[in-house]
This record gives structure tokens, C-alpha cells and sequence, in this order.
């Protein structure tokens, strides 16, 4: 990681932004409130939002995943239509 991003990772902290850690070797991340900064044994990262996704679903039987709301809308088309689906990635706390 270069000291930029790192500087980056540091400053989001500063304003308040929800940071998770993980060792060097680890695979998990886990949030951390108040990170020591020990970037010789950790890697750190501003804590990514959820991830979510709209679902176009046609009497078709057809089935479109698409990024963003104003996308779905825009690409519902005349074919069949029945509904646009949302959903969002919930946290695991295991």
C-alpha cells in the first residue's frame, strides 16, 4: 500500500468514516474504532458500503440485474414487465 493511500484510509478516519482491519496474513476484516495505525503488520480500509442491486422481473420469465434504480427504471421496456426488486447486502456478524 502506498503511503497515499494509506494517508487516504487515515484522513476518512479522521472525518469519522468506519474503518476495518485485518493482518497481513488474514483474510478477515473486522471493524476497529480506534486503529493504532501498525501499517508494518496490518492493512486497513475504510469500511465499504453494503452492496445492492434492482431486478427487473418480466412475466417472461426473464430476470435482469442492473446497478442502480434509475438504470432498472430505464431499461424496464414493454416486453412483460411485472415488477423492479431491490435489495441490499446485509452484514454478517459471524
Amino acid at each position: 500500500m502506498t503511503t497515499k493511500e494509506m494517508a487516504k484510509v487515515m484522513l476518512a478516519a479522521d472525518e469519522g468514516a468506519k474503518i476495518q482491519v485485518r493482518s497481513l496474513y488474514g483474510y478477515k476484516w473486522h471493524d476497529i474504532p480506534n486503529p493504532a495505525w501498525s501499517w508494518n503488520s496490518h492493512h486497513y480500509r475504510v469500511k465499504p458500503a453494503p452492496g445492492e442491486i434492482w431486478v427487473n422481473i418480466y412475466d417472461t420469465g426473464g430476470q435482469y440485474i442492473h446497478p442502480s434504480e434509475e438504470q432498472a427504471k430505464r431499461l424496464i421496456g414493454s416486453h412483460g414487465y411485472v415488477e423492479t426488486k431491490h435489495y441490499r447486502e446485509v452484514e454478517d456478524d459471524n
